[in-house]
């Protein structure tokens, strides 16, 4: 969970649909009573039958209303420039964001290597990489895709714009 929005005002919409759903439910099985007497009409059955759908659609959409006052992460990961306080106003109108989220469920590194030694790598190959702001730690993945590389060998010219961007990274790793 990252926040709460106050459900006050929300089940306060989904208490009074759903006693508005009962009251209709309720006279819809009185005029169905009285119509399997023979003093009511078919038609006052179809009308209150008709009458029951609207609330119970609105009451869908008031309860998802309602869930949706805690606002949850949708992955794993961390929260950055967090603009938020207990008591502060957050809407639609204008749109402002109240944090960053750092999604860390599937991160990609790029990692360039010798020519040489590209011929030992392969796609779905498992590796350990070591990162210099985490001593000690060691992160286990996968070699997701290998790209070949941007330029001949022996040729100093750079590859097209296109190309650079995608051979930059000449293996890719996700955890």
């Amino acid at each position: 969970m990252l926040f709460r929005i106050d459900p006050l005002p929300f089940q306060s919409q989904v208490d009074a649909i759903a006693a508005q759903l009962k009251s209709r439910e309720t006279r819809l099985a009185e005029m169905t009573q009285l119509q399997s007497r023979g003093t009511g009409r078919a038609f006052d059955v179809e009308q209150r039958e008709a009458e029951i759908d609207r609330p119970k659609v609105q009451l869908v959409g008031a309860r998802w209303n309602l869930d949706k006052t805690t606002v949850r992460a949708p992955a794993d990961g961390y929260v950055t420039n967090l603009a938020l306080r207990k008591g502060a106003r957050v809407g639609n109108l204008p749109p402002s964001p109240v944090m960053a989220f750092i999604d860390t469920s599937d991160t990609i590194v790029g990692v360039e290597i010798n020519q040489i030694d590209a011929r030992y790598v392969a796609a779905a190959q498992p590796v350990e990489l070591a990162f210099k702001r985490v001593p000690g730690a060691v992160q286990a993945g996968k070699v997701e895709r290998c790209c070949k590389p941007s330029r001949q060998v022996g040729f100093r010219l750079p590859a097209p714009q296109s190309c650079r961007n995608q051979c930059r990274q000449r293996l890719s790793w996700s955890a």
